[in-house]
């Protein structure tokens, strides 16, 4: 490649960037990142050199064993237009905030002035067609004093949030601008709950779709002066804005709000991240919320080699599962040098540190990472307003371009605005997709100094950020579905591919994948691979979880006469449907030929006019049953037709007797006693059933059909069995949880059988109306051991003491919870 104009390039880190410099010296664009990639996606060596003279560039790649074509693709950060404000003024710090999305970009210059009043502070609004940016609207107070309005800024589709930290004496405000159109706006005050003088309320601003972040870093309680606040406001349809709440700390110096970022999540809510820079090294609290605004839990995060003073937490920044925390400060290339911090969620929601960034070249008062940060999915923008080409505190400044392949983060690109001394180009930034932002507070716009600017870059590759727009699905067997993908990067082509599992399937490469009848083989996790010239990424993956019906029994066999019949339908959600048909002219279907949840089916088979056996099926809730009968030459006889048991578990057998080719079926009908073996059989054959143990203090009885024959199981009643010793006490949260227990005594080697409850929703019957709605259950052992627990008592947690599932002899003992949630 060769180059035109004053441009000269020089080969930087071995042959893995350029830089393009001017006469001068100094660097106006960066190369870097020289990504190469055969036909098969391999990796292929590579490297840029210049000539001599500055003016060429060749891209050199090993083609060995490599499949041709070749891709080759740097990335480039290129210059789209300087933005300016219409009018610049002398130190109007127009570029101190600035923010974008898609074709949209607002630009604050707190320190603007309305005629004599100084620093009334002014909001740009610029529009992109195309390539070019147009100013669409200038937004601030027109009159009073020191309201420092453009302080903040912040963008969402077409809602924008300022800040005026200085109105009222330093009590500060926020107002709301929605763009209708051209040149169209409607706006609203974001209104604090209390607000009082050097609160600072709007020193930083977020939104993302219904929600507002307000920071007031300075307000103060009692004696803890500077403490902060950070203040959720929710957008009502009428375009009003209400107060939600607040997270503030009382402790002094904190400067909690200083900065704060909120984005929409996959579960429906929001995730916000605030900046408290001042106590300590500093740390950043991450928030969720749900859709309306409310608090549901929070995570704190804090450098792994942080030290008192790093001031973390001055910039912070967050996209999906990933934030990243600016700390201006950090010494590890030079007294205030800075680093930011990147940070990502696990599956559990909790947060750890992922890698520390530093630019390449920052070193001592470049303060990498002050006032503002940005990341869109895999590409972090952050800046260095105090950056110097030369190392003498000219405060050039510098915007640092890195993107993440897998879990490493890579510096890719660098710019440095119009590069002039004392620009402080980096003081601000942002990106949406591949246009990135960057603030200069002090550079000249259209001859006068000082005024301020903002630049806008378009990335020649951007790595794709995939997500999926639900975390889970939950279907009915059946139903239709499609698993949609949410994704941002490019420009250029993107390829996705589907997996469930971990698996590729087959033909799954559109962003939307479609099953069109569910069934339970559908059911598990599905991600999708997104990739484009400059990177892969692999979605959040979402989980399919689809309801399932059973039956009981699952066969029946009848005698030659014919009989009714009655089959079980289990379902695993209560809302899904199902039907019940014959596929046999001689099997009727009486009643639930549909249903929903649970349910039975009735059916009736007719009399067996032939002399061999035939069988016929039905289809229920998309399951065969199958229903045998006997022919004219088929008799049955069972041995015993009935036993009698004692209180204790136990298991017994039944004798069949039947003709050679004669089909019969066992099954249970009552949930005390299930049937090992011999379920089914053909000719003569044996029945295994075994009994749960009765804690009742009255015998029961039970039975089986066998062989179309009923069999009879009595069995005795528990002696002893104290029925009930309750307690009723309040119940909280840790730590105020209840603790309960007894005493178990006995011979060494004897077993006891108590049945310990946890009861909330069944307290209602007496009146008592705050029960504990959910209530879980452990047992500890004399030494502090958890030996067994248990959380909704029809699903048993085996481990410990519990060897195996319980639910049937907690059923059968008569004091069994009566509402589903309560434990046991």
């Amino acid at each position: 490649m060769s180059l035109q104009g004053d441009l000269r390039a020089r080969v930087k880190d071995e042959g893995k960037a350029i830089e393009l410099s001017g006469k001068d010296g100094k660097g106006a664009l960066s190369y870097s990142k020289l990504v190469a990639q055969d036909a098969d996606g391999k990796g292929l060596e590579a490297r840029m050199e210049a000539s001599a003279d500055g003016r060429e560039i060749a891209l050199m790649v090993d083609d060995e064993d490599a499949r041709y074509p070749i891709v080759i693709d740097p990335v480039i950060a290129s210059l789209e237009q300087k933005l300016r404000s219409d009018i610049p003024q002398l130190d109007a710090r127009f570029g101190f905030a600035v923010a974008i999305d898609g074709n949209m970009a607002v630009v604050g210059a707190w320190r603007e002035d309305v005629g004599s009043n100084v620093d009334v502070g002014a909001v740009y609004v610029f529009i992109r067609t195309g390539s070019s940016w147009a100013l669409d609207r200038v937004s601030g107070p027109q009159s009073g004093g020191g309201e420092q309005c453009g302080y903040s800024v912040a963008i969402s589709g077409n809602r924008i949030v300022f800040g005026c930290p200085g109105e009222n004496n330093g009590a500060g405000s926020a107002l709301l601008l929605q763009r209708n159109g051209p040149n169209n706006y409607s706006a609203a005050g974001v209104d604090p709950s209390v607000r009082k003088a050097g609160d600072r309320f709007g020193a930083s601003v977020a939104i993302s779709g219904n929600l507002i972040l307000v920071g007031s870093p300075g307000q103060a309680y009692s004696v803890e002066t500077n403490a902060g606040a950070v203040e959720y406001a929710k957008i009502n349809a009428d375009g009003t804005v209400t107060f939600k709440g607040f997270t503030s700390h009382d402790v002094a110096n904190n400067q909690l709000g200083t900065s704060v970022a909120l984005e929409s999540n996959s579960a429906g809510g929001y995730t916000s991240i605030i900046g408290v820079p001042g106590g300590g090294a500093g740390h950043a609290e991450i928030e969720d919320l749900d859709s309306g605004g409310s608090f549901l839990s929070s995570n704190v995060v804090q450098p792994l080699d942080g030290i008192t003073g790093d001031q973390f937490g001055q910039s912070v920044a967050i996209s999906g599962n990933t934030a990243v925390v600016g700390a201006p400060i950090n010494g590890e290339k030079g007294p205030a040098a800075g680093a930011a911090y990147v940070f990502v969620r696990n599956t559990s929601g909790q947060w750890s540190q992922q890698q520390k960034l530093t630019g390449d070249d920052t070193s001592a008062n470049d303060f990498f990472g002050a006032s503002h940060i940005a990341i869109e999915g895999n590409t972090i923008v952050v800046g260095a307003y105090g950056w110097e080409p030369s190392r003498d505190d000219t405060e050039n400044g510098k915007a640092y371009i890195f993107m993440r392949s897998g879990t490493v983060w890579t510096q890719q690109a660098v710019v440095v605005g119009d590069n002039n001394v004392g620009d402080q180009f980096g003081i601000a930034m942002g990106i949406s997709e591949d246009s990135v932002i960057v603030g200069a507070r002090v550079a000249t716009a259209l001859g006068t100094a000082r005024a301020g600017a903002a630049y806008v870059y378009r990335l020649s590759c951007v790595p794709p950020f995939a997500t999926v727009t639900s975390n889970s699905i939950t279907v009915c067997p059946g139903d239709s579905t499609n698993l949609l993908l949410a994704w941002r990067g490019g420009p250029g082509g993107v390829s996705f591919q589907w997996r469930k599992n971990g698996v590729n399937i087959p033909g799954a490469t559109s962003g939307i994948y479609s099953i069109a009848k569910a069934s339970a083989s559908d059911a598990g996790s599905y991600d999708a691979v997104v990739s484009n010239s400059c990177g892969s990424d692999t979605s959040t993956p979402t989980t399919l979880t689809v309801r399932t019906f059973s039956l009981n029994p699952t066969s029946q066999n009848f005698g030659v006469s014919g009989s009714t019949g009655i089959v079980n339908v289990t379902a695993t959600g209560s809302s899904c449907n199902w039907t019940a048909v014959s596929n046999a002219s001689f099997i009727t279907v009486n009643s639930g030929a549909s249903g929903t949840g649970n349910g039975t089916v009735g059916f009736t088979v007719a009399a067996n006019p032939n002399v061999g056996q035939r069988t016929g099926t039905m289809t229920i809730a998309g399951l065969t049953f199958t229903v045998s009968q006997d022919g004219t030459n088929c008799s049955y006889s069972i041995s015993p037709t009935s036993q009698t048991l004692d209180a204790n578990a136990g298991t017994r057998t039944v004798s069949v007797t039947a003709g050679a080719g004669c089909n019969w079926t066992a099954a249970s009908n009552d949930s005390f006693i299930s049937i090992n073996s011999g379920a089914s059989g053909t000719g003569s054959g044996t029945v295994t059933y075994t009994v749960t143990a009765n804690f009742n203090t009255t015998q029961r009885t039970g039975t089986l059909t066998i062989a179309g024959q009923t069999f009879t199981v009595t069995q005795g009643a528990a002696s002893g069995l104290v029925a009930n010793v309750s307690t009723r006490l309040p119940v909280g949260q840790d730590p105020n949880a209840l603790f309960q227990g007894f005493i178990v005594q006995g011979p060494a080697g004897s077993t006891k059988k108590i049945l310990v409850r946890a009861l909330g929703p069944f307290l209602e019957g007496f009146g008592i109306t705050d029960f504990l709605a959910n209530p879980t259950l452990d047992i500890f052992d004399g030494n502090q051991v958890k030996v067994a627990s248990n959380d909704n008592w029809r699903t048993t947690q085996v481990g410990g003491l519990i060897t195996g599932d319980q639910f049937a002899e907690i059923n059968a003992s008569g004091l069994a919870p009566t509402n589903d949630a309560e434990s046991a």
